[in-house]
């Protein structure tokens, strides 16, 4: 192995995985169904 940048990416290297799901719920006021969007993610360590 030598020892270059790209093999110390490798080796202590990250990786991550974003999702987005919808969070819904009523609306007190009009009493209607609503909803946003979130975005996450997780992380992970080679």
């Amino acid at each position: 192995m030598t020892n270059t940048p790209e093999d110390k990416y490798t080796t202590r290297g990250f990786s991550f995985s974003p999702y987005v799901y919808r969070q819904t719920y009523i609306d007190t006021v009009s009493n209607t169904p609503s909803g946003y969007y979130v975005l996450d993610y997780a992380v992970r360590r080679r």
